[in-house]
């Protein structure tokens, strides 16, 4: 980390004097200047997702439900909706709202609720890790916001 800081302090001060050289006025302004815009870049490219772009959480986990169907409903298909799994999706997006990734007894705690059993004997534990890392990743970093 040490060699990273040195390193780091030495670029700055070339950039430094590379400005001077070249007649910028205040070179130190305009460093702090490309910094900040270098940062909000990466900071606005980081919150997108293109996958995901314009996708509401709802929607996401809703996605997520209808691919791996765990009450083999088929949804889309047999004149079964295409949402079957909405009020479920929608429940897990507010809990995925309040910032936390939900657990497997919370998920089991839902399904049960709609289906009359746990969601975990439905999808087996291998199964159940994927959609939870799914969720966990879905969870927004400033909720409420």
């Amino acid at each position: 980390m040490a060699g990273a800081d040195a390193a780091g302090l030495r670029l700055d001060g070339a950039v430094e004097d590379f400005l001077r050289r070249r007649g910028v006025p205040a070179p130190r302004v305009w460093i702090g200047l490309a910094t900040g815009a270098v940062t909000l870049a990466l900071v606005l490219l980081g919150d997108q997702d293109p996958e995901h772009e314009g996708t509401s959480t709802q929607e996401q986990v809703l996605a997520l439900l209808t691919r791996e169907d765990p009450a083999g409903l088929a949804p889309g298909t047999d004149g079964m909706p295409e949402d079957e799994y909405e009020p479920e999706a929608q429940a897990i997006a507010e809990l995925l709202d309040t910032g936390v990734a939900p657990t497997a007894a919370q998920l089991d705690e839902l399904w049960e609720h709609w289906f009359s059993e746990p969601l975990s004997p439905l999808l087996g534990a291998r199964r159940m890790d994927s959609p939870l890392e799914e969720l966990a990743a879905l969870v927004p970093e400033h909720p409420g916001v």
